[in-house]
């Protein structure tokens, strides 16, 4: 049994910059010294421990001492075979576990409120990805994730399929048990995947807390320590979850893509974060999901407002995340905004809901100052019927698109407002939360107009850039 109140990486860094060393070798900042008299001195503390890969350091590609020591501690609270630290966050988790198992036409069927990182992966893997659609629930307009029937018609349709790649949780925090998507694939022989960047303290155990994938037998699942457990940002873990997967192809990957000088404050993190989790109390988290349930039952009596919950019992909703939908004039994003000027910062907005992520503690929260402040904001808005708060115009089951290696042929430009009907012939993604609201392959639709012209409308930002905005969407040439 591994001793989990240890945090290798953490307590090697430490030592080392006690220790009174010079250090003649990169990084440039010298353990803080040269910044330690700046104005930006606060910084200082944290770069005290940001080393390279000095001798007692360890080598993240090369594992054999405190980051060796520091995987395996994760590894086994999380059960697996294998984890690795990630420090390009889940999306290089995502590109190495499906690059070191997709080739060249390869079919994957992928769930199609998928990260963007997933898209990226197989485009880059010359794979053909086949869309499938979640299910929505009626009364939230909220994906529900890949339901049994939709996976299985998948399969029906493309028998051979290389991969499943499934999201669960969503971003929103609505999951599902994934044992018997899980045993369907392994049937048709095809891997199963997941996103699970928004589940890393599912493994805890609490019953208000649902199980982690890894405990249905996913393949490989990739969580983000940085979303729900104290570690930085970018900070991830890549979880190998059974023998069916290549590992030392999703090494060799993990070698290409990452860094070859990775941050040791990340790396650090990624152990704390373990430690953090693994070692907190029952009647800790007890009072923290008590904390956050009371405070959602608080917003609720807000009459301007609506607290989204999936009825149905066949999934589930993470106790730490609370999903709002205003009842009035303003839009999810323009509540965003009004909270924001009263000193309060939400997970994402859409159109329809913001989202709170409640952290796994209750210190520094004042409950009642939160819920004053969205009286304050509310207090002279109308009550008016909740407008549709689904981000999800899907119009098909499946849709098989191209190879993106492929995907050739004559182009060209046209008005957002003239596109329906149209094929798609590049992306277009909102941020947060990275999801593609279309790709090429698509076919443009009435809703798909209507959402992406309220967003511009409402300032909503787009990682894949806003150039279709000026010049027009991209799409297979009619000519």
């Amino acid at each position: 049994m591994l001793d989990q109140t240890r945090r290798p990486i953490f307590e090697a860094l430490v030592e080392h910059a006690h220790a009174g060393r010079y250090d003649f070798h990169v990084p440039g900042h010298k353990h803080g010294r040269v910044l330690a008299q700046s104005d930006v001195s606060e910084w200082f503390e944290i770069l005290k421990l940001d080393v390279t890969e000095i001798t007692g350091m360890d080598d993240l590609h090369a594992p054999k001492g405190i980051i060796k020591n520091a995987e395996k501690l994760t590894a086994a609270y999380y059960n697996t075979i294998d984890t690795s630290f990630l420090v390009g966050g889940s999306t290089v988790g995502i590109l190495a576990m499906i690059l070191a198992h997709i080739d060249d036409d390869d079919v994957v069927l992928v769930q199609r409120d998928c990260h963007q990182s997933v898209l990226h992966a197989l485009e880059l893997a010359r794979g053909v990805p086949v869309m499938l659609s979640p299910d929505i629930d009626r009364d939230t307009g909220l994906s529900l994730g890949i339901s049994l029937e939709t996976l299985e018609e998948g399969f029906a349709a493309f028998p051979k399929a290389k991969a499943v790649v499934l999201t669960n949780p969503s971003y929103e925090g609505v999951g599902q048990a994934l044992d018997e998507h899980v045993h369907m694939a392994h049937q048709f022989g095809s891997f199963l995947f997941v996103d699970e960047a928004h589940g890393a303290h599912l493994k805890y155990g609490h019953r208000a807390i649902a199980a982690s994938s890894l405990d249905a037998g996913a393949d490989a699942v990739v969580q983000s320590a940085h979303k729900m457990l104290p570690a930085m940002t970018m900070a991830s873990y890549l979880h190998i979850n059974t023998e069916r997967v290549n590992l030392q192809e999703v090494k060799r990957y993990l070698r290409m893509l990452q860094s070859s000088s990775p941050s040791y404050p990340l790396l650090a993190s990624l152990d704390i974060a373990r430690y953090f989790i693994a070692n907190l109390p029952l009647e800790d988290m007890e009072r923290v999901i008590r904390h956050w349930y009371n405070i959602g039952k608080e917003l609720a009596q807000i009459e301007q407002l609506d607290i989204l919950e999936v009825a149905s019992s066949s999934y589930w909703q993470d106790p730490f995340k609370c999903i709002i939908a205003p009842r009035c004039s303003l839009s999810g994003i323009e509540l965003k905004s009004e909270l924001e000027k009263q000193g309060v910062d939400v997970e994402m907005a859409t159109l329809g809901y913001i989202v709170l992520t409640f952290p796994l503690t209750v210190e520094g929260y004042d409950g009642e100052s939160i819920v004053e402040t969205f009286r304050s904001v509310l207090k002279n808005e109308q009550v008016v019927e909740r407008s549709s708060t689904s981000r999800f115009p899907f119009a098909h089951r499946w849709v098989e698109l191209a190879p993106f290696a492929k995907a050739e042929g004559d182009i060209e430009y046209v008005p957002i407002s003239s596109a329906v009907g149209r094929l798609m012939r590049e992306v277009i993604t909102p941020y947060p939360p990275g999801i593609p609201l279309l790709l090429p392959g698509e076919r443009v639709t009435e809703q798909h107009v209507e959402q992406l012209q309220r967003l511009e409308k409402q300032g909503a930002r787009f990682q894949t850039g806003e150039s279709w905005m000026e010049s027009g969407v991209k799409v297979d040439c009619e000519c």
